[in-house]
Parts: C-alpha cells; sequence; structure tokens
C-alpha cells in the first residue's frame, strides 16, 4: 500500500530507475503533516500559496482533508492588533530552537522554528526548508533548499546554518529528547552544494526522517543562524533565539508567558501573520482561563471540557471550537522499567484486571462529555495499522476482574499514582480519581501523587517513577512512527523496554522498506502490547478552545490537540 504525498510525487520523477522509493512508498506522517505548499518544479518559492480544505473556521471543526485550495490569501494585508492566548503549560517553555522536550512546549515550536519539512493544516506532508527529496539508497537522504528563506533577522538561511544548526541540535547540553534519536541514527550531514544536504544514516531510514525530529513541527532539526548565535553568545542564545517561522519570539518569562511577533519575511506569503502580536499566557488552572475568556483577559483559551464548556455556550461574545481526535491518554505500568523486578505488574492477569476494572464508557459520557471510549490500546483509528476488527474496547468486568487479582496475588497492594495536567488531553486529574476509584473496587489502592507538567515529563522520561502513571499523546496517523516513539527500548516514552518480542519486532520494522511489509509489522507490534495488556486506555478526545468574538477566524492543523497555527487567525 503506497501512501502518497508530496514526496512521493516528486521522487517518482526525481528517482526513477534507482527504484528505492518507488517501490517501498512512503509511510505517512505525523499529526503536523499537511497539504503540499509547493507540489511542483524545484522553482517553486515564496508565491506558492497553502492548500488544504477541510480545516476549521473559528465556527467550525477540523477534519483534515486535503484537496486543493487555501483560505490563506498570497496578497495578505500588513499583520495588524494583537491576541491573548492562555494555555495550561508550555512545558520547560525554552525558547531555544535546540531544546524541546515534548509535545506541550509545541505551541512555541509550531510558530517560531522550521525543519526540511513540516505541516500544514490538513495532516498530508509538506516541505518548509527544503523543496525536494531523493533517497538514492536507503541510508542516505539529500535535500534541495528552498531559495530566498530568510531568518527573523533578514539574513539568508544558508547549507551552512542548516549543517551548523545539526552540530547544535545534537551537542546540546542537556539534550533534548527527540535530538538524541538523530544522533544515534546519522552518520555524517554534508553540504553537497550550495542549496544541498546530503545526509548519510547508520541504519536503513523507511520513514524518510518523519520519526527523527519534533513531532508535529518539524523533521529532522530545527535551523537557526550561526551568525547571530556567535553575535549574542550561547547565553544570549537562550532569550534571543532566531528562526525562520512565521513568528519571532521577542520575550520569553518562564512561568509567565512568552511573546511572539509576527515574522513578515516568512517566505510563505500566504501564511504571513494576519495579527501582529500574540502572548501565550501560562495560565495552569481551567477556571482562570475562563475567568479570562469571559473579562476580555484573554482572546483564546485551551483545555475547555465538561461541565465549563456547557456554561460558555450560553456565553453570546465566546464561541467554542473543536477539532477532532486529536488525543489519547494511556496509565502505564511503571514497574515494567526494573528488568529485575519482582513487582505484580509483571504479572499480564494484573494487568488484565486493572484494565478491566475502568469504565471508559462512563468517563467518555460523564466525565469528558466528548470522544469516545478506545481501544486499550495506544493506536488512533487513522493510524496506520490499526483494525477495529483486532483492537477493541475491553468491556468493564468487576468480577472477572476481581478473581484476576486474586490469581495473580494482588490483593490488597497499593501503588502509586502519577498525575498532571496536560494541554493535549484534559481532566487528568479527576480522570486518575475515578481510575483510583475503580481500583479500589477490585481491592487495589493508589495514592495519587500529582506534579506540574514539565517536572512530570522530566521524571517520566528518566524512567524513575514506579507505580502507575500517565502519559497523554497526539494523534498519530503514522502506526510505525508511533510504535518507534512509544515502544521501542530506550524511548522517552517507553515503557514496554523489557519485552524482548516487541523489540525485536520494531528491529524490523526499522529496516523494513516495503510498506505491506511495514504494515504487518506494525499490527504485530500492535497486537502484541493489546494482548499482554500493556497499556490502561481512557478514551479518546477531541480538543476544544473558546475563542472571543474578536476572532473571526482561526483554521487549525487537523488532529492536533496543542495550540497552533495562530498565523492564520483574522481579528
Amino acid at each position: 500500500m503506497e501512501r502518497d504525498n508530496y514526496w512521493t510525487r516528486n521522487m517518482r520523477r526525481r528517482i526513477g530507475r534507482r527504484g528505492f522509493l518507488q517501490t517501498s512508498g512512503v509511510a505517512a506522517t505525523g499529526l503536523a503533516a499537511a497539504a503540499a505548499f509547493g507540489c511542483g518544479s524545484d522553482d517553486d518559492d515564496e508565491t506558492t500559496t497553502a492548500t488544504a480544505t477541510g480545516t476549521a473556521s473559528a465556527t467550525g471543526t477540523a477534519t483534515g482533508s486535503a484537496t486543493g485550495t487555501s483560505t490563506a490569501s498570497a496578497t495578505a494585508a500588513k499583520p495588524a492588533g494583537s491576541i491573548k492566548v492562555s494555555v495550561a503549560t508550555l512545558q520547560e517553555q525554552s525558547a531555544s530552537p535546540f531544546f524541546q522536550t515534548g509535545g506541550l512546549s509545541s505551541p512555541i515550536y509550531f510558530h517560531a522554528y522550521e525543519g526540511f519539512f513540516g505541516g500544514d493544516l490538513a495532516a498530508k506532508s509538506t516541505p518548509r526548508l527544503a523543496l525536494s527529496m531523493e533517497q538514492p539508497e536507503p541510508t542516505t537522504i539529500t535535500f534541495k533548499l528552498r531559495p530566498g528563506v530568510k531568518f527573523w533577522d533578514g539574513t539568508d538561511v544558508t547549507a551552512e546554518d542548516i549543517k551548523w544548526s545539526f552540530d547544535a541540535y545534537v551537542g546540546n547540553n542537556p539534550p533534548a529528547p527527540p535530538s538524541a534519536k538523530i544522533k544515534n541514527s546519522v552518520t555524517s550531514v554534508d553540504i553537497t552544494g550550495t542549496d544541498t544536504i546530503t545526509i548519510k544514516f547508520k541504519t536503513p531510514v523507511v520513514f524518510q526522517m518523519e520519526e527523527m525530529g519534533v513531532t508535529g513541527v518539524s523533521r529532522g532539526w530545527p535551523v537557526s543562524s550561526r551568525a547571530h548565535y556567535e553575535k549574542v553568545g550561547a547565553e544570549g542564545f537562550k532569550s534571543q533565539p532566531m528562526g525562520t517561522g512565521p513568528f519571532a519570539v521577542k520575550e520569553n518569562k518562564v512561568g509567565q508567558y512568552i511573546d511572539l511577533v509576527a515574522n513578515e519575511l516568512y517566505w510563505n506569503k500566504a501564511w504571513v501573520p494576519r495579527v501582529q502580536n500574540v502572548r501565550l499566557n501560562i495560565v495552569p488552572d481551567q477556571q482562570t482561563r475562563i475567568a479570562q475568556i469571559k473579562t476580555g483577559e484573554a482572546d483564546i483559551i485551551e483545555g475547555i471540557i465538561g461541565p465549563a464548556a456547557e456554561t460558555l455556550k450560553n456565553e453570546s461574545s465566546i464561541k467554542i471550537v473543536k477539532t477532532d481526535n486529536t488525543a489519547q491518554m494511556t496509565v502505564r505500568f511503571q514497574d515494567l522499567w526494573d528488568p529485575a523486578t519482582t513487582s505484580v505488574q509483571k504479572d499480564p492477569r494484573f494487568r488484565e484486571a486493572m484494565k478491566l476494572a475502568v469504565d471508559q464508557e462512563s468517563i467518555a459520557k460523564n466525565l469528558l462529555k466528548l470522544g469516545a471510549p478506545g481501544p486499550d490500546i495506544l493506536v488512533f483509528p487513522n493510524s496506520t495499522g490499526y483494525d477495529a476488527n483486532m483492537f477493541k474496547p475491553l468491556k468493564r468486568d468487576v468480577a472477572k476482574a476481581k478473581d484476576l487479582i486474586k490469581q495473580a496475588g494482588a490483593e490488597g497492594q497499593e501503588f502509586r499514582l502519577g498525575s498532571y495536567s496536560s494541554s493535549s488531553y484534559p481532566m487528568i486529574p479527576e480522570i486518575m480519581q475515578a481510575y483510583a476509584s475503580f481500583w479500589k473496587e477490585i481491592g487495589i489502592n493508589t495514592k495519587i501523587e500529582t506534579k506540574e507538567s514539565g517536572a512530570y515529563f522530566t521524571d517520566f522520561q528518566a524512567k524513575t517513577p514506579r507505580g502507575l502513571g500517565p502519559i497523554s499523546f497526539p494523534n498519530f496517523s503514522n502506526g510505525g512512527i508511533l510504535l518507534v516513539t512509544y515502544y521501542k527500548k530506550g524511548g522517552a516514552y517507553a515503557t514496554t523496554d523489557n519485552d524482548d518480542e516487541i523489540q525485536a519486532l520494531i528491529g524490523k520494522l526499522e529496516t523494513e522498506i516495503d510498506p505491506k511489509a511495514q504494515e504487518e509489522l506494525i499490527k504485530q507490534g500492535l497486537k502484541l502490547a493489546y494482548d499482554k495488556h500493556y497499556f490502561i486506555a481512557a478514551p479518546y478526545v477531541e480538543s476544544q478552545w473558546a475563542i472571543s468574538s474578536k476572532i473571526k477566524s482561526w483554521e487549525r492543523q487537523a488532529g492536533l490537540p496543542y495550540v497552533n497555527s495562530l498565523q492564520t487567525v483574522t481579528l
């Protein structure tokens, strides 16, 4: 099954007899991929227009289809006005392009930085700093760079900047989790022409670097200016970074806000922001965010769900907008990180019992009031490898769960249960309270430990907590990248490190270039995790935002749970 996107269309013409990509196809990108900006000849430039339909206006739902025309005009008016956006968190809130630890910091990355390719509004791959890509053999990729791209300060982006950015990204201390994948995979990055970069890898790159980079933002690494870095110095760069995105970082007050200003030099004129100034305010408490949208202190607020959403629907000056099927959450068995553990979590009967005790339908209907129960596995219906007949939600069965707990000898045991608040998945603390009640009913006690989300993710990535802990994650349309990201040993979010069978399948997947064979391996990996009860799923959710009447329209990326595409906001 060949997956069609910009790169396959161009490479069919470019590679011809070399054949690798003609036979292998290209795995569909993750949630940030989008419709093609420049699906034509090499001289596509800043006059190309975005191509997306099925995206959401301020009153609609982002659906993620892609066909051909953009609602953005290539002759848009000069940016004007300002908006304030209240978000629950920006994780560690780093403004540096070289250090972001996870999806919760995505609103910074989405708007400020770019790599070789990324996404627009409709979940299909699109070039950014690269015009085209060739893969003459499985361990080599060459990118032809887009001409005329400028940094925020008006200087040109060069091949030297891109190579320097690679070195800075993989050499950053402390390292950003995504950089480890690139560092461990890349043999060399070479400038092979004034407008070309050639990357050589240790092993075949079957996903064309889609698994390498910041999910939803870039593939490869973010690009910055060497000259600017040398001008401001290492410390100055942390507060005065440089990028190519539609917004530039103006000021960053960690724990308070980050100010962005429109980049009028942005290479894609269709995506030059319509709003001049954006402030992203850090407001962890939902009720405070709601108060802000009511009083005009905020123009957009995230994480609107449950009863809060119902009350805002009655406010004539406020609209609720949503994007479907954006996130899922699973609770992980964290004792499994220790290969020598004697924890009952190693017993699949215990894990199955913990799943059977949870009432997903009740959570979806009564607590979240949106979304629907998902299969007890980490996978989305639009993911490669998903099979509705193979992966079914489990029905709650308290009697069977109690019996399994007894068989496993786990009656009366107590576990730590982590908790945090997330931008991608709402009401995690409330859901953890519900889970604790479900488990108490089958004789398992939990002690809830709530942390600030940045600290929670740092601990999770370090694999230090034990007990049970939730992890939320955005929509993945590529089941292969999902497996590599969340199941591979050593991965920042993996809890199946010590399952040799799953690791062997992932090893095969990472060298398999045939798409049909890839899909079969993906299904096998997902089925193993499903059968071995490695995850306790919460329902799929849609993401909802409240926007003030000041905002006439806002088009968002399909399947994305984070604040994004603010360059499309029209006042």
